[in-house]
């Protein structure tokens, strides 16, 4: 590229977890492995600003932004002021795209919401030649409705239509808008990435989307520091992990316990890593009351902040497990995968069969069935030549940041 691009991203309501996400990871790899001039803009988000905002049910991941200081180091963040909201707009962000549209080569915003198609149209106003990048993640049972709404912006917008969506827009209180609003939105879009690839398949058929359309797959946050992939599986250890917010409904890890009871264990251990809601701890007084001989295999490690640390965990461990309800792109997974563990993983996870394309790399299990969990635990524990082999092959996987843009990178350059 003879120019150095300029890449925004603005994501409001960025905290210290979202820096090792796409939020923070795609910025911070366009700069590092790309040479892109990048910038993420975001509140400096507080257990006050989440309350006043009505995110109550998310303070827990509030945190200070220590990630900026390792996994995340180098990243250019810009905090911005909280201004209040128009409609249910931040009146800071609609402020920043007026006075900096002109100096952004490419906007990067997230998710097909009202708020994202309101500011891509605002900067798209106002910088007709700059690119708007919608990263949507668009879960898979959401794919026919989006499919349906594209479909129906099959036909020309003429000014009056544009001009009446806006004024609409505009005067109306109620949040919503028009078709001919929708469709001017969704037109403004350049680039729209997609996490799997069978979603990328099926919204190839939008005739309007096709040449959007671009495949950006979750890559896994590393520093100099983190510990290296043991290349010898004598170094791994006869360990399962989970790693996530335990106790929670999306977890599923009630049912996960309730299936551990049935496995013989023989010499493996069990390790749960991740935060514990009060639920759950009442819930493990009784559980280990009732199942005394777990106590010596399954342990509760807590939310471990300090990703090399995690890391040690995935570098040491056979298989990670993850019978979740329901998941979109985990990257957890990815994890895992990079420290060269076996995967079992719920039918749920619709992106599997993109993250792991050999199926030699995981079993899927029902989410709502003890007993197939349990039964694919014990198969693994008791072959440990699955594992063994799928250790010594080289999948060739794409898992680092910077491979996971190569795509997204082509579309700056046509």
């Amino acid at each position: 590229m003879d120019k150095r691009l300029r890449f925004t991203t603005i994501f409001p309501y960025t905290t210290n977890i979202h820096l090792l996400k796409d939020v923070g990871q795609i910025p911070l790899s366009l700069q590092k492995d790309y040479d892109i001039e990048t910038t993420l803009v975001t509140y400096y988000c507080t257990e006050n600003l989440y309350m006043k905002h009505g995110l109550e049910e998310l303070v827990n991941i509030i945190d200070k932004y220590h990630y900026l200081d390792n996994e995340a180091s180098g990243l250019n963040i810009k905090f911005i002021e909280d201004t209040g909201k128009w409609k249910i707009y931040e009146k800071a962000i609609i402020k920043y795209l007026f006075k900096y549209s002109r100096k952004i080569d490419i906007l990067n915003l997230y998710h097909r919401t009202q708020e994202s198609l309101f500011y891509g149209s605002i900067y798209k106003f106002l910088n007709p030649k700059g690119k708007l990048y919608l990263k949507a993640d668009i879960n898979q049972t959401k794919l026919p409705i989006v499919i349906k709404d594209y479909e129906s912006f099959n036909y020309p917008n003429s000014f009056m239509d544009i001009l009446r969506a806006f004024r609409y827009l505009f005067n109306n209180k109620v949040l919503r808008s028009t078709k001919a609003y929708k469709k001017y939105c969704h037109d403004n879009i350049d680039i729209l990435s997609l996490e799997t690839l069978s979603a990328i398949k099926q919204l190839s058929a939008v005739t309007s989307l096709k040449n959007k359309l671009v495949h950006v797959p979750n890559g896994i946050a590393l520093n100099n520091s983190c510990p290296v992939p043991t290349n010898k599986y004598i170094d791994k250890e006869n360990i399962i992990i989970t790693v996530g917010n335990l106790g929670t409904e999306a977890k599923n890890t009630y049912l996960l316990l309730d299936a551990l009871t049935r496995v013989k264990f023989r010499n493996w251990k069990f390790y749960f890593i991740g935060s514990i809601t009060h639920n759950l701890k009442d819930y493990l007084v009784l559980y280990f009351e009732n199942n005394p001989n777990l106590k010596k295999v399954i342990f509760f490690k807590g939310k471990i902040n300090n990703r090399n640390e995690l890391y040690k965990y995935y570098n040491k461990s056979k298989i990670f497990c993850l019978p979740s309800k329901w998941e979109g792109y985990p990257i957890s997974i990815v994890e895992a995968l990079y420290y060269k563990n076996y995967i079992i993983a719920s039918s749920s996870v619709s992106s599997i069969h993109d993250i792991c394309p050999n199926k030699n790399q995981f079993s899927s299990v029902d989410p709502n069935s003890v007993t197939e969990i349990a039964d694919n635990i014990q198969f693994i524990i008791d072959n440990d030549l699955v594992i063994r082999q799928n250790f010594l092959k080289n999948y060739n996987l794409k898992l680092k940041w910077k491979e996971c843009l190569e795509k997204l990178i082509k579309t700056f350059e046509d």
